[in-house]
């Protein structure tokens, strides 16, 4: 869409620290639960709704003049599970 001034990107994060996590989680077991799932990110951490939100804003800002059809996404904690990986 490139040629007619259009560009399309997504962000798809894996784990982002959110009170989502509250909903099923036991509250005596969230702490180990979200620091078990940091060992799943390459990166070595969750992601924030600061990361989040800060991605977004670079997808549209003008320093992305020159990006076309990205898909920001940080799959690593759920392909380990899929592959069968333990938390």
């Amino acid at each position: 869409m490139g040629d007619i001034d259009i560009g399309v990107n997504a962000v798809a994060p894996a784990i982002v620290q959110t009170r989502i996590f509250e909903r099923f989680i036991p509250g005596d077991k969230l702490d180990d639960a979200m620091a078990e799932f940091h060992s799943l990110h390459s990166i070595g951490r969750n992601g924030t709704v600061e990361d989040v939100a800060e991605t977004i804003v670079f997808l549209l800002s003008d320093k992305t003049s020159w990006v076309t059809k990205q898909f920001d996404i940080s799959t690593q904690p759920y392909n380990s599970i899929l592959e069968g990986e333990a938390l």
